[in-house]
């Protein structure tokens, strides 16, 4: 309501300046803007058609035009009006959108008004099987699948066998998510024409997406099922299926999903693969687990040797070495238990839960178990599993979770070689990480990184030196994209490291004024100043500053020091007797104004502001000589066009010019 009052007050403003100045386009197009905001469409597109008898060819009339229509749902006329709009300035912002925004609408219209007849046709005809064919077509175009197949299936029940039906009806049924019906569906189109291609293609479009579904949730078997259908189906499959599975097998050796591999053992002999695929494959299980072997087959990790050799069993049932090996891994209970807790924690730290995780590794390293030597023991499987996890959120670029586990890694009883080794890890990982952003300029990564690497290393000089240059070079990427918000962060990075450098002290000043932080950015500028008091430009900011804040007095002693630095800077005087009206000093202002004339007479605001300043003060015909002045310059500069030169709230100046 508050808006709306506001609207309304500057509709009135409007209106009282179209009286003076009928033909004022610009009054005219912010008219139409508020109308338009207030939701009165119909004057707004009245008012718009005004600026356009003046100018047809202006394109943010002919786009604010349009958006009203559309607002009245006249869309045919909305999209001629951006339609013309293209013609004038084919790559005007935005309005590509709006029209497609538009086609989108009518088209849907059009479909509606097409279902509508279909339907009133079908209840003429309740025996048409082509009137309920073509209505489910529309539905389907309207995505309503549902509907669509209802309307399919009237059709088929009329003409039965109808080939082109059953596809579209595979169709709606493929798009509305229903694979294995679509499958079925398509099928039955094939039977009745078995040289129908899209039918077919689409049939293995649909199993493709079944088995991705079935693989990507661990449906294993499943997923064998769909594969021998695709076989079944198309032959020349056979390379694309057994490249998928030894991607599966690879992806289960490395996340040791060994439970899962047993499966896939269990289920090859069944699939419809040639049997030189099939071994291809056994091999490629045979040599991962056997490589896996040869990294559990210690006494500290009995329990993945024995996951490992469970699964080579599947494949090898009589061999009497794999099977010692599993009676041998079995005599180590004590460490047994200890590695599934470590493994549990590993489990936390893979998923995040770093408080969890470390609370499991602490307690495991509090306990003494002898092992036969050092590289079994406990402490260099939680080095091993903490060594891993870093490479993961390296390459996962989970920078937050690395300044957890770099905090928490100093918390653990491990040994202050293990330690040492770890930290350096993370800081080689990361200033590797850093050279590679900086060659891609990802100024994003660049940041958190070197967040990151200054919680690793706060003092180390070399290392902040290197953070200090990637941070100037995406420092001043952020400042040409202008994101304010990655500048005042980074900005924040690199004071950090030199909390006195003014170049960067000067851009976070002007981010902040970006988003209004008035007071915050007036500090920055006080420390600049103490830094530097010469520096002309940031007293005039920080007038600028005070004088947003109307803290005048504070605002022209910033400018009087600016000032002090360039007396001929007649930009200076301008803002002096600004400030010095506000406070109603009115002859220090004149003053001001006066200096300034003397350095540009031809200065027409200048002008303007004397005369502002004599009609203050009473003195009419200092006034109007001074705007007769600026009337003159006006004109001179640009003849023919309409001024608005005084200021017509103020009483004196209306009196003096119209008396």
């Amino acid at each position: 309501m508050a808006n709306n009052g506001k609207s309304l007050k500057k509709l009135i403003e409007y209106d009282k300046m179209l009286k003076k100045d009928p033909h004022s386009t610009g009054l005219l197009y912010q008219k139409g803007i508020i109308l338009n905001k207030i939701g009165d469409y119909k004057n707004a597109i009245e008012t718009y058609d005004l600026v356009l008898e003046i100018d047809p060819l202006t394109p943010r009339i002919l786009y604010a035009k349009g958006i009203s229509l559309f607002a009245l749902e006249r869309y045919e006329e909305s999209l001629s009006a951006y339609d013309q709009v293209l013609k004038i300035r084919p790559h005007f912002s935005d309005i590509q959108n709006k029209r497609n925004q538009v086609l989108t609408i009518l088209k849907t219209q059009k479909l509606n008004e097409q279902l509508k007849i279909y339907e009133i046709e079908s209840e003429i005809n309740p025996k048409d099987s082509e009137l309920f064919y073509n209505k489910g077509n529309i539905l389907s175009k309207l995505k309503k699948y549902e509907e669509a197949i209802k309307a399919y299936d009237i059709s088929l029940k009329l003409n039965l066998g109808d080939a082109e039906v059953l596809f579209e009806k595979g169709n709606a049924l493929f798009n509305f998510g229903k694979y294995k019906e679509a499958i079925k569906i398509y099928s039955e189109a094939l039977n009745i024409k078995p040289d129908y291609f899209e039918a077919k293609k689409n049939i293995t479009r649909a199993l493709i997406i079944l088995r991705t579904t079935y693989l990507n949730e661990g449906k294993y078997e499943k997923m064998f099922k769909v594969y021998n259908e695709l076989l079944d189906f198309e032959e020349e499959l056979a390379h694309y299926v057994l490249l998928e599975l030894s991607g599966a097998i690879s992806n289960l050796i490395n996340l040791y999903n060994y439970e899962n591999i047993i499966i896939i053992c269990e289920g090859l002999p069944g699939l419809r693969l040639g049997e030189v695929e099939k071994n291809i494959l056994i091999n490629r299980i045979l040599s991962a687990l056997s490589k896996s072997l040869m990294k559990y087959e210690t006494p500290t990790r009995h329990n993945g040797t024995i996951l490992v050799c469970e699964a080579l069993l599947k494949i090898k049932p009589n061999d009497d070495e794999i099977k010692r090996k599993i009676e041998n891994s079995r005599r180590y209970p004590e460490f047994h238990n200890r590695i599934n807790e470590i493994k549990k924690g590993t489990v936390y730290l893979n998923s995040g839960k770093y408080k969890e995780a470390f609370k499991i590794y602490d307690e495991a390293l509090s306990l003494e178990i002898s092992t036969p030597t050092e590289k079994y023991s406990i402490e260099s499987n939680i080095f091993l599993a903490l060594s891993k996890s870093i490479d993961n959120l390296i390459d996962s670029q989970n920078y937050a979770g690395i300044k957890i586990v770099y905090k928490e890694i100093l918390g653990i009883r491990l040994k202050d070689a293990k330690t040492n080794l770890l930290i350096n890890k993370i800081s080689s990982s990361l200033s590797n990480a850093l050279r590679v952003c900086d060659v891609s300029k990802e100024s994003d990564k660049i940041l958190m990184i070197c967040e990151t690497l200054m919680k690793v290393y706060p003092k180390d000089k070399k290392t902040l030196e290197i953070i200090k240059t990637s941070l100037s070079e995406s420092l001043n990427i952020y400042e040409a994209s202008k994101e304010h918000d990655k500048i005042i962060r980074t900005c924040g990075a690199l004071l950090k490291i030199d909390s006195d450098d003014i170049k960067t002290l000067k851009v976070l000043g002007n981010s902040l004024l970006h988003f209004n932080f008035d007071r915050k950015s007036l500090d920055i500028y006080e420390k600049i100043l103490a830094l530097n008091p010469t520096d002309m430009e940031m007293w005039c900011i920080k007038g600028d500053i005070l004088s947003e804040l109307k803290m005048y007095n504070e605002a022209l002693e910033a400018y009087e020091k600016a000032f002090d630095l360039n007396s001929e800077n007649i930009k200076l005087l301008y803002v002096i007797g600004d400030t010095l009206f506000k406070i109603e000093d009115y002859f220090g202002a004149l003053k001001s104004y006066e200096k300034a004339l003397e350095i540009n007479p031809d200065w027409s605001d200048l002008w303007r502001k004397k005369g502002n300043v004599f009609s203050k003060l009473g003195f009419l015909d200092e006034a109007r000589e001074a705007y007769s002045k600026l009337e003159e310059l006006n004109h001179r500069e640009e003849a023919g066009k309409s001024q608005e030169w005084y200021e017509v709230d103020n009483a004196i100046n209306r009196y003096h010019l119209y008396r």
